[in-house]
């Protein structure tokens, strides 16, 4: 399985990247991952790479099957769908946590995206080094949570390719970033406390989060 984008790889490394090897930076929880790979390998006709959606919804059935306890979704667009309405409530009567990002297209509207705006789902936000929402997160009453964002130092694949000059680490922005951030703190809030449902660790980390004054008192 190839990552000729970098995108997973560098939010792998915020949610587990290993400690005290003398290399790069430290992840947030020391777990084992489980990856899906959803996006293409190659872009689509305008340029832009897109999940593909039957490997998608795939993937969300498999991650109900394979006894994970917290899910990251960098991704998102504004289409909902009944299918996906229906996984999501599987996944976290199984006691899953889904986290997701909120989007980046606030100067294009800020609009409401999936499947950040499922009802369960843990909806994530940036903000940058200043504790402010970066610029371009998205911003909503649906917002749960919100996290580093901006400037976000991570593992990239050793190898480039030919979407991708930099390698083995950079600096990225977007709530794609932001949103490991919370997922590995959901699998730590589920580790300490197993019993807790997928409901019960989505309020936790609401509760416990600093409210800041730039979203309006929320998280």
């Amino acid at each position: 399985m190839s990552d000729v984008l970098g995108h997973g790889t560098h939010v792998c490394g915020i949610i587990a990247a290993t400690a005290n090897n003398a290399a790069g930076i430290t992840g947030i929880a020391n777990c084992r991952l489980a990856v899906w790979k959803v996006f293409d390998d190659s872009p689509a006709e305008d340029g832009e790479f897109y999940v593909d959606g039957v490997r998608y919804l795939q993937a969300l059935r498999a991650v109900e099957l394979a006894g994970v306890r917290a899910l990251n979704l960098s991704l998102g667009g504004t289409a909902s769908s009944n299918t996906e309405t229906i996984l999501f409530g599987r996944l976290q009567r199984a006691g899953v946590t889904v986290v997701a990002a909120m989007g980046n297209e606030f100067d294009q509207g800020n609009p409401t995206e999936y499947p950040a705006a499922y009802d369960g789902v843990v909806s994530v936000g940036a903000v940058g080094e200043t504790r402010e929402r970066a610029p371009f997160s998205n911003t909503g009453r649906h917002i749960d949570i919100v996290a580093p964002g901006a400037n976000v130092f991570s593992t990239l694949p050793a190898r480039r390719s030919a979407y991708r000059d930099e390698v083995d680490y950079a600096a990225w922005d977007g709530t794609s970033m932001a949103t490991p951030h919370v997922a590995a703190a959901a699998a730590l809030v589920a580790a300490k406390f197993p019993t807790k449902t997928s409901d019960q660790v989505r309020v936790h980390l609401r509760d416990t989060a600093t409210k800041l004054a730039a979203m309006g008192g929320r998280e």
